[in-house]
């Protein structure tokens, strides 16, 4: 499987086909932020606690077999659980989560999703080979000049804001925006 797009990532939400390792990485907070609201809403919205069916992990903070617990451990309550580890590209020994890989599978086929957030996937670990192969690996890099007025709009419409065009032109020209 190659890296997915975005697009193809919500796409797949949207039809609740989540995969059970996600691995995104770039320096685009905001493309980041977006797509792991979306997993979060996939995967927690039809729990009535989805609080307490996410785990939030720093890599700094936590070692690979606490990850793999948390991921093969059952939710309180049932259900699919959601494990965030923030800057996993620090992570030692990642070679050890390849239990965790597999296919894109409906939500509730799921015991756990995890999701990764890295600076970057380093091609030359064997690990990213895995990922590229056997997880959604998902580049989140710098939004490009053509695309920012089509993100301006986007993020308007999910804060229910209306902005006049010369408000868009000045954002569209702040650097870095």
């Amino acid at each position: 499987m190659p890296k997915l797009d975005p697009k193809k990532v919500q796409a797949e939400l949207d039809q609740d086909h989540v995969w059970p390792v996600y691995w995104i990485h770039g320096t685009e907070s905001m493309k980041v932020r977006e797509i792991l609201k979306r997993i979060r809403k996939v995967v927690l919205e039809k729990r009535p606690h989805p609080f307490s069916a996410e785990s939030v992990f720093d890599s700094q903070e936590v070692d690979v077999p606490s990850i793999l617990d948390a991921a093969q451990s059952p939710s309180l309550g049932g259900g699919t659980r959601l494990i965030l580890v923030r800057d996993a590209h620090v992570l030692k020994n990642s070679e050890e989560l390849s239990p965790l890989l597999g296919a894109r599978k409906k939500v509730d086929e799921l015991e756990s999703v995890v999701v990764f957030i890295s600076e970057d996937l380093d091609a030359r670990k064997k690990f990213s080979k895995l990922l590229v192969d056997q997880a959604a690996v998902v580049a989140c890099e710098e939004v490009l000049e053509g695309d920012r007025e089509a993100w301006i709009g986007y993020l308007c419409k999910q804060r229910g804001v209306s902005l006049a065009s010369e408000q868009v032109a000045h954002l569209f020209t702040l650097d870095p925006w």
